[in-house]
């Protein structure tokens, strides 16, 4: 026979851990929404953080090989990240635009693209690298690998636009190779 005591006891315990199973499905308001501060730690492999609508503005994730932040506002996003590869940092414009850097242990990269303007590529890695710039009225691009280096300077975008291109190869030989607008 229970006494008054481990009755009490047992209905406190079935009811906070109703409540704790309710809460794991549910999205449960914090103290500190109402100016009241809570300090602790939260474990979790994903956390939202929303506006009054209820839309995600700021998100912190982890994985098994990294992580990332997540930041979205009224004209574009953030993204930081890291993982096997190495890390990022990725800005979107809400219009047209964007900025990407990444870094690892071989090598990085770093450019802007837009689809209405063109961009600029920035990448180095164990081998050479490469610089590039496109628009519109045409690209330039400067690279170097294992196998040697050139540079390519076309007039307009496809492979019919007229370009030259001024190379080297790994045994020291060069040349000049021009097409015209018919790609010859």
């Amino acid at each position: 026979m229970m006494n008054r005591k481990g009755s009490l006891y047992a209905v406190i315990g079935g009811v906070v851990g109703a409540v704790l199973t309710m809460a794991a499905g549910h999205v449960m308001p914090i103290g500190a929404q109402n100016g009241d501060a809570t300090f602790g730690e939260i474990t979790c492999t994903k956390l939202n953080v929303v506006d009054v609508a209820g839309e995600t503005k700021v998100s912190l994730g982890t994985r098994e090989d990294g992580g990332y932040v997540d930041v979205k506002g009224k004209t574009g996003s953030v993204r930081l990240g890291i993982d096997k590869d190495g890390g990022n940092i990725m800005v979107w414009g809400d219009k047209d635009g964007r900025v990407v850097v990444l870094g690892g242990g071989a090598g990085g990269m770093c450019g802007y693209t837009s689809m209405k303007m063109g961009g600029v590529r920035l990448n180095i890695d164990e081998d050479g690298g490469y610089v590039g710039v496109k628009g519109k009225a045409g690209k330039v691009g400067i690279g170097s690998d294992e196998r040697g280096g050139s540079i390519v300077v076309q007039k307009g975008n496809g492979l019919g636009a007229p370009r030259v291109l001024i190379g080297v190869d790994s045994l020291g030989g060069g040349r000049v190779i021009t097409w015209d607008k018919n790609g010859e």
